[in-house]
């Protein structure tokens, strides 16, 4: 949430930090006889002692995350970035108020009941930019709208 990703399955944490944590544990806790056994090269975890190569595969695994973190980073944005400037990376407005699968499949996925908002309840939603809420056009006329109403009851009242 902090980093603002919409990423509703989680799967930023299960396959990024877990998948890091499982190569480092390798370069860590690779022992040097089940290494030998499976690729018969004399490495080993940074916890072993094995021809004074017990750093090194520690060491060749941070290279291998930095090189897939960036690897995923450049072709996420080669892809992602050119999508984002042709407005292709999200639906129209009314599906998105709509949902997806009633607008597109015909009904919900779930069977529960859905309260779908208004047009208007839609628009009116304020956003959040870096802490600071920010509403849109819409939603500063219906409150300018509501102040005017307001304070001309108000004054009505005290006639």
């Amino acid at each position: 949430e902090k980093l603002r990703i919409d990423d509703v399955v989680d799967a930023s944490p299960v396959h990024l930090f877990c998948g890091a944590w499982g190569t480092l544990a390798v370069g860590f806790f690779a022992h040097p006889d089940l290494v030998a056994t499976a690729y018969g090269t004399g490495s080993c975890g940074a916890f072993f002692k094995c021809n004074g190569n017990g750093g090194k595969q520690l060491g060749a695994n941070v290279v291998f995350i930095i090189a897939v973190f960036a690897w995923s980073a450049i072709f996420a944005c080669l892809i992602f970035a050119p999508l984002k400037l042709l407005k292709k990376l999200r639906v129209k407005k009314e599906t998105e108020r709509v949902g997806m699968d009633k607008k597109k499949h015909g009904g919900y996925a779930y069977e529960q009941e859905v309260n779908v908002p208004s047009k208007s309840q839609f628009n009116l939603k304020a956003k959040e930019e870096n802490g600071v809420v920010v509403e849109n056009k819409a939603a500063k006329k219906k409150k300018q709208r509501d102040v005017s109403k307001s304070s001309s009851s108000s004054s009505e009242s005290r006639a």
